[in-house]
């Protein structure tokens, strides 16, 4: 009885947390399979690596995962989180898209005057969006 408490115990010990690269790729399997609230803790792990490459993509892949559960007001947070990071390390690819999904956020909640004023940084920004991604800005 002794031995199989021990056994129940050692089961019950959390594993230790996954590597920033380990963390990125589970919750990426479990956002394809709709299952963001298993993704979102593994993401946001993933954001405390060092490689930027890795953690921009876990930034992305957060947003897009707020976004497609219908949660505009968190995107935004962690978009503005995203946006002070690339000040930061000076990355300058990106903030086109992250205006327009910006915009978007702030139309489903209900804010137009923020919204335009996402879009037209959007469209003004430097690189300047594909063209489709234009097109879309231009649709809201």
């Amino acid at each position: 009885m002794f031995a199989a408490a021990l056994l129940l115990l050692a089961a019950a010990q959390p594993s230790p947390p996954p590597s920033p690269a380990e963390a990125l790729r589970r919750a990426e399997r479990l956002a394809d399979a709709d299952r963001f609230g298993e993704a979102e803790p593994l993401l946001r792990a993933a954001l405390g690596t060092d490689d930027r490459f890795l953690k921009r993509q876990a930034f992305n892949r957060l947003v897009g995962l707020y976004v497609r559960s219908g949660r505009p007001d968190k995107a935004l947070h962690t978009g503005d989180a995203l946006r002070a990071w690339l000040k930061v390390v000076g990355d300058p690819d990106g903030p086109g898209e992250l205006e327009l999904l910006t915009a978007q956020c702030h139309l489903d909640l209900g804010y137009p005057d923020a919204a335009d004023q996402a879009l037209g940084a959007a469209l003004g920004a430097h690189p300047p969006l594909p063209a489709d991604r234009r097109l879309d800005a231009l649709r809201l």
